[in-house]
């Protein structure tokens, strides 16, 4: 009997360990507190849909939806190195994730999540220490995305667009650069 009174205590030892150190984990992560509500990162078995805006005609499927509030918080993970400051392609998509949330749940988030895991040895201006940055989802934010979507549907139509970058490696891995006289590699 005493045993068996001990082994229960240990279980419920363990059992209130292995509970804060999930708290412990989360609260490291950077997300709040809340259920997954969506993920497309393929650690769920059933394949989400993607969220669509018929009015911005916008679809995207964001890596996480974590409840917490009225509308849920979407969090964007990049697996890349943190950069010194997050490229503003990363800021717009997350934007355009807020925006989704927005029309699906009738309800604008006050905030996205940008997730960095970073990498160890990073480069000169980045961290190789993973971080959560909360970017606020502002009248702002949503009206720079709104006319950046109305540029790129600008340019459809456009028989020429030029190419929007200095980046070399971003060249390097164009699917368009057999095509592309601009390129700089």
């Amino acid at each position: 009997m005493l045993l068996l009174l001990i082994a229960f205590l240990v279980a419920l030892l363990a059992g209130w360990w292995l509970l804060r150190l999930g708290n412990q984990v989360r609260a490291a992560s950077g997300l709040p507190s809340g259920e997954v509500v969506y993920s497309d990162t393929g650690a769920w078995q059933r394949q989400e849909r993607p969220l669509i805006s018929r009015q911005f005609g916008l679809v995207g499927k964001p890596d996480y939806l974590v409840a917490a509030g009225a509308a849920p918080v979407p969090v964007e993970v990049k697996s890349g190195r943190r950069p010194a400051q997050p490229y503003p392609g990363h800021i717009l998509q997350l934007a355009a994730y807020c925006l989704l949330v927005e029309e699906t749940w009738h309800v604008a988030p006050a905030f996205g999540l940008l997730h960095y895991a970073g990498r160890p040895g990073a480069g000169q201006g980045a961290s190789g220490d993973p971080v959560t940055l909360r970017i606020p989802y502002t009248p702002a934010l949503k009206a720079q995305l709104l006319e950046i979507l109305s540029a790129m549907r600008a340019d459809r139509q456009s028989v020429n667009v030029a190419r929007s970058h200095e980046e070399a490696v971003r060249c390097q891995h164009c699917g368009l650069a057999h095509a592309c006289d601009e390129k700089l590699t």
